[in-house]
């Protein structure tokens, strides 16, 4: 389908294929082919990661890695209520402690 709208705008005009071509790219940017893509879109923003143990950390995601070994910024841990425990401010998180990362709301 790509082929065939990119040949239709083709027929109309160089200045209608310009923005085609640079709404493609950014629609190329937003796709995750890969589970990391995730991560990486998520970085320098506020994250949740619940750990194995219930509790969550909630922080500013500022580096991970293959192993979803994470390091976050401003963090603080929360009971499996949500409710703040203590501030933990710069935290590495090993990925095997990990259930899952999501932005935070």
């Amino acid at each position: 389908m790509t082929g065939e709208l990119h040949r239709t705008i083709l027929l109309r005009g160089t200045t209608q294929t310009f923005i085609y071509e640079l709404k493609l790219r950014t629609l190329r940017k937003m796709d995750f082919e890969r589970p990391l893509d995730a991560l990486n879109a998520a970085r320098n923003k506020r994250v949740l990661v619940e750990l194995k143990n219930k509790h969550q950390v909630l922080g500013q995601l500022k580096a991970f890695d293959i192993h979803i070994n994470v390091v976050l910024d401003d963090s603080e841990e929360r009971d499996e209520n949500g409710q703040t425990i203590k501030k933990l401010g710069q935290v590495f998180i090993r990925g095997d402690m990990i259930v899952f990362v999501s932005p935070a709301t």
